[in-house]
Parts: structure tokens; C-alpha cells; sequence
């Protein structure tokens, strides 16, 4: 379940942040583009990971029996 929320985050994020700074990439219809391409999938990757990350301190301290 955390996965697919970071998930969410990360791609309403993402286009969010490229919204914001007018870049527009689309991987199907545009011609290939390595530069742009980079760009795309670091943004997702990075807050993909920071959410997960995020979300992982949220949860349930474990106890040091649980093993």
C-alpha cells in the first residue's frame, strides 16, 4: 500500500513541478530526447523515494523483539 501511494504522490508531483516550470515530455508521442528523458524519470524516482521514505517513518515503531 505505501508503494502505490508514493506512487500517486510521486506522478502528481511530478507533473506538478513540470507544470509549474513548463516542460513537457511525452515519451510515446515526442521524438526521443535522452536529456529530457533524464529529467522525466529522476523527478519521479526522487520523489518516489522521498515519499516511500516519508511514509516509512510514519508507521508503526517495531519493537526490538519483532524481529
Amino acid at each position: 500500500m505505501r508503494s502505490v501511494l508514493a506512487a500517486l504522490v510521486a506522478y502528481i508531483g511530478s507533473r506538478a513541478i513540470f507544470a509549474a516550470f513548463d516542460f513537457n515530455y511525452a515519451i510515446l508521442s515526442d521524438p526521443f530526447n535522452v536529456g529530457k528523458l533524464i529529467i522525466d524519470i529522476g523527478v519521479f524516482v526522487v520523489l518516489f523515494e522521498g515519499c516511500y521514505w516519508l511514509l516509512g517513518l510514519k508507521g508503526m515503531p517495531k519493537s526490538k523483539d519483532a524481529g
